[in-house]
């Protein structure tokens, strides 16, 4: 059979799905019928609505194209559709009823839920995405978190790097093949949507599975999808007043399945009574769990199920050594795969999250019900009431802070990667890396630094500061079209002496000064990276604030998470070991003043962001773009993708009045 080219793969989608009116269907409404035009190996290739993609996935699957429809708009949680919920129970289920933590605000919406439609394909399978913003005065751009798009670079959806954002009353198809199974999400790139509801599961499972032999089930039902949330909308938040009585890094309360529960200050009970998430499972019966932490903010979550151990099988969508543990700390971005054995007696257990760090003892926790199947339908927990403080942490798979010496607890750099082949293991023998260092830091701002300049500058209002973030002293602005698809962009910002050209580190010069402007990093491709991302925030010695980094595009090794002690003491790897194969992941948390060492072999072509995944961070900054390889690697431009970029003609036919100001 012959194989499409990425480019081509996309144009035959859209021949055949363009035209999805006309295809025919049978009694399921699964289409069969489709453009021929393309290649004669499309003809394998099926055409199904993407619900009907999850399915079995064992054995020789045929390979189908699963096209799902998106559809964003302005939305209302407790709003009409709920009914009298939560006085009547059933109406908190309705179809379009988008509860949250049970009080009434404005939101957005993927098909009217939150979280949004899951995506559960098979490996092998292509998805196609039909995104329509119907959000009025906003663009929208869509990212597969986690997915390489090896490939399919342009599909990666980070609004003016990879594509232009999806204009109100526009749509934009995604085309992309997985290339690994695993536990991914997806999540608007745009600004704060995904704060306010913009996110959903991705599920790639596998015709075979090395640790399928530990569990008898992998439901769609065990999806845990955590949010942390907030009273309105998040623009309220960025910049911000000083008459907010909550930071704009802090949850008002979290979310389970889209289900949660604000505490009253006073007693530490529900503020309302919102039926939580359940998870059913059988007595004797052991699960796959796949828990996925789609917030946004600074708090890292801790996951309990009161009377289980949890045994963790994969983090951020690769195999580890099965490792047990009581909990998890979860950040945003992160996924960890775990395993429950239903052993205990059937009755009704807690599943509580709580959120740690500059959290820590404001009692911010949510819980979800773990139901034995036999268990009594209308009882609540052993204690019969909704518990108003964490569960017992016992044995923690990435402890807070890196403090794993002598604690039992274990950080991610002790996880080792389950069966890894020749080709990562040549990644710890390499010798002749590039070495990449990215400091980031937390910045306090003077009146005089943000207002009265002319011209824009990112912060936002942080216990009465006007705070801002940076990677290498640079605070990411992006260009004004994607240069993976505009290349001559870039060029052509530095013609006009705009301020955002910042990114010439000629004979290894970097910013010296805080500035606004474009941070990009080359790297030929195929070249090994051994990355080193720093916290250097220091202002506040009480501070207990880690950063977890996203990198695109790629997975990486996670060589070492250090301490703030260890940074200090200068206790950085001097050299890879080989006596394991460290776990890879694609998210990692940063302790707070501390560091993490990471290798990677850069191997996708494309422009791959790398930026803290709590949102006023990354808004405010706290980002660096990655080149890697040249234009010549990269994939043709879909035919017809759109383009956008600033429009400046001469005033008064004076070519001088055209520069930037």
């Amino acid at each position: 059979m012959g194989i499409l080219r990425p480019a081509l793969l996309i144009f035959c989608i859209v021949l055949f799905c363009a035209a999805e009116d006309d295809l025919s269907t049978n009694e399921n409404g699964d289409f069969l019928h489709y453009d021929q035009r393309c290649d004669s190996s499309a003809s394998d290739a099926k055409v199904v609505k993407g619900e009907l993609c999850n399915r079995d996935c064992g054995g020789k699957q045929e390979a189908l194209i699963c096209h799902f429809k998106f559809t964003a708009e302005y939305y209302s949680a407790m709003g009409p559709k709920c009914g009298d919920c939560p006085s009547n129970k059933t109406e908190c289920f309705e179809p379009e009823c988008v509860v949250a933590d049970g009080f009434a605000r404005g939101v957005l919406s993927v098909n009217r839920k939150i979280p949004g439609p899951s995506i559960e394909v098979c490996e092998g399978d292509t998805i196609v995405v039909d995104v329509e913003n119907y959000m009025s005065g906003t663009g929208l751009t869509i990212h597969w978190h986690g997915l390489r798009q090896r490939g399919t670079q342009y599909m990666d959806g980070v609004p003016f790097l990879t594509q232009c954002p999806v204009g109100h009353h526009s749509s934009f198809r995604y085309t992309f093949k997985p290339d690994h199974p695993g536990t991914y999400f997806w999540h608007s790139h745009e600004g704060f949507q995904k704060m306010d509801g913009i996110v959903g599961p991705l599920i790639v499972r596998g015709a075979t599975d090395r640790s399928r032999h530990l569990y008898d089930f992998d439901l769609s039902d065990h999806v845990v999808v955590l949010q942390d949330w907030k009273a309105q909308f998040f623009a309220e938040y960025m910049p911000g007043t000083k008459l907010l009585t909550k930071s704009a890094e802090i949850p008002d309360s979290l979310l389970i399945n889209g289900r949660g529960g604000r505490l009253d200050p006073s007693n530490h009970t529900l503020l309302r009574d919102i039926p939580l998430a359940e998870f059913e499972v059988e007595a004797g019966k052991k699960y796959r769990f796949r828990l996925i932490n789609a917030g946004c903010l600074v708090c890292p979550l801790r996951l309990t199920i009161e009377g289980h151990s949890l045994q963790v099988i994969a983090a951020d969508s690769h195999d580890i050594e099965p490792v047990q543990v009581d909990s998890i700390v979860i950040m945003p971005g992160e996924r960890y795969d775990l395993v429950l054995h239903a052993n205990a007696a059937e009755r009704i257990y807690w599943m509580n999250v709580i959120a740690l760090g500059p959290c820590e003892g404001q009692n911010i926790l949510h819980n979800g019900i773990l139901r034995y199947k036999n268990a009594d339908r209308n009882a609540y927990a052993s204690n019969d009431k909704y518990p108003q403080s964490p569960l017992l942490e016992g044995r923690v798979l990435n402890v807070m802070n890196a403090d794993c010496k002598g604690s039992g607890h274990i950080c991610v750099d002790q996880l080792a990667l389950s069966e890894p082949t020749p080709e990562i293991r040549a990644i710890l023998l390499e010798n002749n890396v590039q070495r990449l260092n990215l400091v980031f830091d937390m910045q306090t701002f003077e009146s005089a630094d943000v207002f009265g300049t002319g011209r824009p500058f990112k912060f936002f209002v942080e216990d009465e500061d006007l705070a801002g973030s940076h990677m290498n002293n640079v605070s990411l602005m992006m260009p004004p079209a994607p240069p993976l698809s505009q290349p001559n962009v870039l060029r052509d910002l530095c013609r006009s002496g705009s301020e955002k050209c910042c990114w010439n580190r000629a004979n290894g010069h970097e910013v010296q000064d805080y500035r606004h402007c474009i941070n990009i990093y080359s790297v030929p491709l195929g070249k090994v990276v051994e990355m080193t991302i720093s916290d250097s925030y220091a202002n506040d010695p009480a501070e207990d604030e880690s950063h977890p980094i996203h990198l695109h595009g790629h997975s990486f090794l996670v060589m070492k998470v250090g301490s703030d002690t260890e940074k200090a003491e200068g206790k950085f790897l001097k050299s890879a070991s080989t006596s394991k194969v460290p776990a890879m992941k694609d998210t990692i948390m940063v302790p707070s003043k501390g560091f993490v060492q990471l290798r990677f072999r850069a191997d996708n072509p494309g422009y791959w962001l790398v930026h803290c995944h709590v949102l006023p961070h990354s808004e405010a900054g706290m980002s660096a773009i990655l080149k890697v390889g040249t234009r010549d690697d990269l994939p043709e431009v879909p035919e017809g993708f759109p383009t956008c970029g600033n429009f400046k003609p001469p005033i008064n036919g004076n070519k001088n009045a055209c520069r930037d100001f």
